[in-house]
């Protein structure tokens, strides 16, 4: 990015690449807009966010404010501010489904094929009927049970709040928050993979929420670096600084967003399958309790080649 690399009105006798801004640009604005609407979709079907991190909604959460207090503060276009709003509005609806399904209710509301399941071999004791032979079987408790959590969220609060009395410039303020949103942004994910790790599973979350962030995050970077913003600016290092934060929120996710594709698609696609089947079917609730943050959904057990594998739902 030297700042002879392009000669100054480039872009003007290049009309098409502003095309190419201005389409990509719109094209993600809409997917922006749609982005979170599956996972609403996706959680008020499943009547349950036992596959959903809090950590995931949290950093959302925050991120979303300083983005919208950045964005005042910097003084940013009127539709930036109005779109931040957007963002943080369908947080809340979110907060508002996970602290429904999942804490007043304890997931207990699942539909089928989304509570808990483990890999079990068929001498499974809540396999055997009364007369003693092993059979197949589904199980579903009706109580569930979750670690304590360390509240990290408070403290990024406090510390947020705590730049608004220390700061006596209200642009660079705006500029540190961005920064804060960015972040946010950037390490939302990760809370999230691990819980499909250690779940084994990727239940719970839209995949089609992934595949809109995705194409917009891309068609967004597209859209800044075909701006004549950009191309006709002598002075692109600097332009990238300014824009680093906004980057880091959007583009720096797609590492987390193709991990999250390859856990979909690949290493726990098979769980997928076996939630498609338990959703046909019809399964009665018996109380057993369990672990649903530490227990794997899919656990591999040593059963002999003459016996096949048994899934329980937990």
């Amino acid at each position: 990015m030297t700042a002879n690399s392009v000669p100054i009105g480039y872009c003007d006798s290049n009309p098409n690449l502003s095309y190419i801004s201005t389409a990509s640009g719109g094209v993600a604005f809409l997917l922006s807009l749609i982005s979170q609407l599956p996972q609403l979709i996706e959680t008020y079907n499943d009547k349950s966010v036992e596959g959903v991190s809090p950590y995931l909604i949290g950093s959302w959460l925050l991120g979303d404010i300083t983005s919208v207090i950045g964005a005042i503060l910097t003084h940013q276009l009127p539709f930036q501010i109005l779109l931040a709003l957007y963002f943080l509005s369908n947080d809340l609806i979110i907060c508002m489904q996970y602290y429904y399904y999942g804490i007043l209710y304890q997931n207990k509301l699942a539909t089928p094929g989304h509570q808990h399941l483990i890999h079990v071999s068929k001498s499974h004791p809540n396999l055997q009927q009364q007369n003693g032979e092993e059979e197949e079987g589904f199980i579903i408790p009706s109580q569930t049970s979750s670690n304590n959590r360390k509240n990290i969220f408070t403290k990024a609060t406090f510390a947020i709040l705590a730049l608004f009395t220390r700061s006596s410039n209200l642009f660079q303020l705006g500029l540190i928050l961005s920064w804060f949103s960015g972040m946010f942004y950037f390490f939302s994910r990760v809370p999230q993979l691990l819980k499909f790790y250690k779940r084994k599973s990727t239940d719970g979350i839209s995949p089609y929420m992934f595949y809109c962030t995705i194409f917009h995050n891309i068609l967004y970077a597209l859209s800044i670096f075909s701006s004549c913003e950009f191309i006709d600016n002598s002075h692109k290092l600097d332009f990238f600084k300014k824009e680093l934060p906004f980057l880091l929120g959007s583009i720096g996710t797609l590492l987390w967003d193709f991990i999250y594709l390859y856990q979909h698609l690949v290493l726990y696609s098979e769980d997928n399958k076996i939630r498609k089947e338990l959703s046909k079917l019809n399964i009665v609730d018996e109380d057993i309790e369990v672990d649903l943050e530490n227990e794997p959904l899919i656990v591999s057990t040593s059963n002999h080649s003459n016996k096949p594998n048994v899934y329980t739902s937990l």
